[in-house]
């Protein structure tokens, strides 16, 4: 199996489509930003498994 790249600027894409208001808002070490940095997380999982199954 390949190895599916991802860049944080498309991962950032996707994630701001879906919390425009974090735009240029980098994530503090708050409980808030936490569930948020995992959502992020869970974007790039997401992106890197649609990736490595084309």
């Amino acid at each position: 199996m390949a190895k599916a790249k991802m860049t944080s600027q498309q991962v950032d894409k996707v994630f701001y489509q879906t919390y425009p208001d974090r735009v240029n808002k980098p994530l503090a070490d708050t409980a808030i930003d936490r569930s948020l940095r995992q959502e992020w997380c869970a974007v790039a999982n997401k992106l890197i498994e649609q990736k490595s199954t084309k």
